[in-house]
């Protein structure tokens, strides 16, 4: 632990602050002096601190009921809530907070409740990403996604978070989600039915997208997503296995490509890594548009993180799903 102000390290001269627990300060004179600064950053600091680990939740919690009522006779989508909250309280007919809203609520209640609106962040994002690319009217009976570099993402993707698409995709009776990734958890192929003959296919492989076997029948896919990509983290090295997924991808035509990021920093360098495969492959009459770039995630997990990059001073804390970057090949 360091002095916030001076990086003075020794113990016995550092006092936390009180309210976060992970800032410390070796005199008055540098806590005021940082006051501006750290409170930007202190409540998120001290639910980080208090945040035990535990995962979110994966299963339906008590005193909060499913909202798996779908109207057959609807035809028209309904609009995406705003955040992660806004769908959480939707799906769970339950009014799902951000701290930010009610200063008076008990901490341990914010985290609970935080913990909640977590498990909609990928579907969620998903949904927005529909949106954005304006394919949320277009999606008929069957919708095909890819979930490329997936490792345990499948295990958010439950009985809670399925209802969520057919909730706003009235016309939707067959969602396919294909996770791929060599460290995905292998799992047999499963099928979730819902009223009025609604069904998800959920099914896991073991490989780089892009060295899939040709026994592997896929269907064209209506979006493929990179949840917390690091396309940047190995770039130039034998460990980057990403260049050859992507430029895959950004082969099949008009495919929105969507791809989530830690911080800004990130974000941008994972976007330029895209858009530089994508000149790589570019023919003539094509181009890559982002419709969405570098743009902070409504959808982002609530739960902050302490960012182990101490030199980037605009995110002392990140969110998984953070910020969301979306593109597609188009003709020009």
């Amino acid at each position: 632990m360091l002095c916030n102000v001076c990086l003075e390290y020794r113990a016995d001269m550092l006092t936390l602050c009180k309210d976060c627990h992970q800032t410390a300060y070796c005199s008055e004179e540098h806590r005021l002096n940082d006051r501006d600064n750290h409170s930007k950053w202190c409540d998120g600091l001290r639910i980080n601190f208090f945040y035990d680990g535990t995962p979110f939740q994966t299963s339906i919690p008590e005193n909060v009921y499913l909202n798996i009522h779908f109207n057959d006779d609807e035809t028209l989508p309904k609009p995406v809530p705003k955040d992660t909250f806004g769908l959480a309280s939707v799906m769970l007919l339950k009014d799902i907070q951000n701290g930010d809203s009610e200063p008076g609520r008990e901490l341990a209640q914010h985290i609970e409740e935080f913990k909640l609106a977590g498990m909609f962040s990928h579907v969620g994002t998903i949904l927005h990403v529909l949106q954005k690319v304006s394919l949320l009217e277009d999606v008929q009976s069957e919708l095909n996604i890819f979930v490329l570099g997936a490792e345990k993402e499948h295990l958010l993707f439950n009985i809670i978070t399925q209802a969520a698409f057919f909730a706003h995709l009235p016309n939707l009776r067959h969602l396919r989600l294909c996770f791929i990734g060599p460290n995905v958890d292998k799992q047999p192929k499963s099928v979730g039915h819902f009223a009025g003959n609604r069904k998800v296919e959920i099914v896991t492989y073991r490989y780089l997208y892009h060295k899939l076997p040709k026994t592997v029948k896929l269907p064209k896919p209506h979006l493929a997503i990179a949840f917390n990509c690091g396309f940047n983290e190995f770039g130039g090295t034998s460990q980057q296995t990403w260049d050859k997924t992507i430029r895959q991808i950004l082969n099949i035509p008009n495919v929105p490509f969507a791809f989530t990021s830690y911080t800004l920093r990130e974000a941008s360098e994972d976007a330029c890594i895209v858009e530089m495969l994508a000149n790589f492959i570019t023919q003539s009459s094509e181009e890559i548009v982002y419709v969405v770039r570098n743009a902070v995630n409504p959808f982002r997990q609530p739960i902050p993180l302490r960012n182990p990059n101490l030199d980037d001073e605009d995110h002392v804390l990140y969110y998984e799903n953070g910020y969301l970057s979306v593109c597609l090949m188009q003709s020009e």
